[in-house]
């Protein structure tokens, strides 16, 4: 019968340490793997004629006679968008080839926004994205007002400090974010924004009555 010796603390150390080595890196990902999956798909793209936009890295654009394409990569997800259901066809299939892909079918909610479809076209709209925010801020069973900012108020630098500054600094920024829809709230949302440093109980207030 073989006699188990316990080691001692420096020898459980350099195990644990072996141990740690041992892991693959695969299984908790890189920092350099989302540049290098984009800089492959930015490879891929540009070889089957596509130019990346000059004003977003993101954006692909390929333009043939009668066709055009669109490619938004966000991290993994790809959003396909053309004139040409063959072209798009054709793209999607060479995207299979080259890369393990999941087709989704056609959009329906993408980065917070939701596309409706009729006979004249798409609409993109954030009603899901904004009764999440309005729920963020316990205020989806507020009642509506007629304008964003009330008239006449001028915002200081002054007065009590709001007590949950991170509450603001969130929605405002996801504000920001809702003006692409709303482009009539973008005065007051600019407005607010001078405030995220140090938020005061009327900037709040200001707030909750854009909301």
């Amino acid at each position: 019968m073989k006699q188990f010796i316990w080691p001692n603390l420096r020898d459980l150390l350099v195990l644990s340490f072996l141990h740690v080595c041992q892991l693959k890196k695969s299984l908790y990902g890189l920092k350099q793997a989302p540049r290098a999956w984009y800089m492959k798909l930015r490879t891929a793209l540009q070889s089957w004629g596509f130019v990346c936009a000059v004003s977003d890295a993101s954006l692909f654009i390929k333009k043939t006679v009668g066709c055009v394409l669109y490619v938004l990569i966000y991290v993994d997800d790809i959003l396909l968008i053309g004139s040409d259901n063959d072209a798009l066809k054709s793209c999607i299939k060479a995207l299979d080839t080259h890369f393990a892909l999941k087709t989704l079918g056609s959009m329906n909610y993408f980065l917070g926004f939701e596309a409706y479809r009729d006979s004249s076209g798409i609409y993109l709209t954030q009603t899901k994205y904004v009764i999440e925010l309005l729920k963020k801020a316990t205020m989806h069973d507020s009642k509506p007002c007629d304008t964003p900012m009330a008239a006449g108020v001028s915002l200081t630098d002054e007065g009590e400090l709001f007590f949950n500054p991170s509450l603001y600094r969130t929605l405002i920024g996801s504000l920001q974010y809702f003006t692409y829809t709303r482009p009539d709230i973008a005065f007051t949302v600019n407005k607010l924004s001078q405030f995220l440093s140090s938020p005061k109980v009327q900037h709040w207030l200001a707030c909750k009555l854009l909301l």
